[in-house]
């Protein structure tokens, strides 16, 4: 919900603007907040709560498909995370 949010902001907002300075940017967000407070609209959830589980589910089993029934530590998610983030780029 706050990424929707955030891409509203850009695409109204942002994109469409000339900003001479930081104050000109920080006021044109500051309008745009209160814009939108002042007419709130109530988030729905719309999604099955079944289907959100079932998803989980077939996430674990896929996961431990490929790792085994072991679980993954955080320092190894991290550890991983780190590697692909940092893997030098190959020369063309």
């Amino acid at each position: 919900m706050l990424w929707r949010y955030f891409a509203k902001l850009s695409k109204q907002r942002l994109k469409r603007g000339v900003f001479r300075s930081v104050v000109d940017l920080q006021a044109a967000i500051n309008r745009f907040v209160a814009e939108t407070n002042a007419e709130p609209e109530p988030f729905v959830w719309a999604a099955d709560p079944n289907k959100i589980i079932a998803a989980v589910k077939r996430g674990h089993q896929v996961l431990d498909s490929i790792y085994g029934s072991r679980s993954r530590s955080e320092a190894d998610v991290r550890t991983d995370t780190a590697k692909s983030i940092h893997r030098p780029k190959r020369a063309c």
